[in-house]
């Protein structure tokens, strides 16, 4: 009895190692599978040469060169000088135009005149 109490135990055992070794197995399975996909990744990453075409881009810009320098220009604090003179030749105009109206009533009276003159001898 005791022998054979002794060897179902040892075949009990043998089961859960064999269990365990199963376990195991399956553990790997899926550890390995998931190591694959991060390999896939990271070749993937490794062969990606965006990166290094974006650092070619920035290179031939202006902005890495020693000498590159930015201004910052406040609209607000910036006097504006205007050298909008519209107001002065609408004076002018106004001015010149009245000088001429005034010359252009004399002579046309001064016509007028001439013909009542002309007309009353």
């Amino acid at each position: 009895v005791f022998l054979e109490s002794l060897l179902a135990l040892e075949a009990k055992k043998r089961a859960i190692e064999q269990d365990r070794t199963l376990q195991r197995a399956e553990q790997n399975k899926m550890f390995l599978e998931s190591l694959l996909a991060l390999e896939v990744k990271k070749r993937a990453i490794e062969q990606d040469e965006t990166l290094d075409r974006a650092k070619d881009l920035f290179n031939k810009t202006p902005l890495n060169e020693n000498d590159f320098k930015s201004s910052i220009v406040k609209v607000a604090a910036t006097d504006f000088e205007s050298n909008n003179k519209r107001n002065l030749y609408y004076a002018f105009a106004l001015v010149l135009g009245g000088m001429i109206g005034v010359v252009f009533v004399l002579i046309a009276n001064a016509f007028k005149i001439r013909q009542n003159i002309e007309s009353k001898s």
